[in-house]
């Protein structure tokens, strides 16, 4: 809890990066659509109110299952600006940054920028803090794994991604326009089978 308190503090405190800056927003809009059309005809299992669409098994597949909700933004530019983020602000970041071995933070941060390294918590909690929406994470159980996380970004329309527990991301699409319905009732959901699990917890240890 106090590592997620000093991490939220070291992102209210960012420089942040603009998402708008350098090339037009037209061409990344036609990009994007493109990429939204392709994705579609992949679609594979569902998860409640959501279609799965399969992505690559490369390491653009967050930037790539968030891209699908930006008409402004493709895998390039959210690549971009997350590495801004970083480097503008190396003192606030550098403690919550895993280094591969071997590998100083300024590599990593030219990796991030070229596309040369995967993308994980800490590059959805800049993307969230940038994009001040939630991007919410889904198993296949439709459970969320960053609740916590999501928090303060919820009065905005909500982002999901499905992770599966080994390193990859695929899209997730919503069937109907309803962003917040949805998550409101994925928390209620998850929520009261926490109270019950807490409940039965008690009951077996009495």
């Amino acid at each position: 809890a106090e590592k997620e308190r000093k991490f939220q503090t070291a992102l209210e405190n960012t420089v942040n990066a603009s998402l708008f800056s350098g090339d037009s927003s037209q061409s990344n809009f036609f990009s994007n659509s493109a990429s939204m059309q392709s994705a579609h005809a992949e679609s594979s299992s569902d998860i409640q109110g959501l279609s799965r669409i399969s992505l690559p098994k490369d390491d653009h597949c967050l930037y790539r299952a968030v891209s699908l909700y930006l008409f402004d933004a493709d895998v390039p530019s959210l690549r971009l600006i997350v590495a801004k983020t970083l480097e503008n602000n190396l003192d606030y970041f550098l403690e919550f940054i895993q280094l591969p071995q071997n590998v100083p933070m300024q590599q990593l941060i030219e990796n991030i920028r070229s596309g040369n390294e995967w993308a994980g918590e800490v590059e959805i909690q800049i993307l969230m803090h940038i994009l001040q929406r939630p991007i919410v994470v889904l198993d296949n159980n439709g459970k969320i794994r960053n609740q916590a996380g999501i928090e303060q970004y919820l009065a905005q329309p909500p982002i999901f991604v499905y992770y599966d527990d080994v390193n990859h991301y695929d899209g997730l699409l919503l069937n109907e326009n309803n962003g917040r319905e949805l998550l409101e009732q994925l928390q209620l959901e998850q929520n009261n089978a926490a109270s019950a699990s807490n409940r039965n917890a008690v009951i077996s240890n009495q």
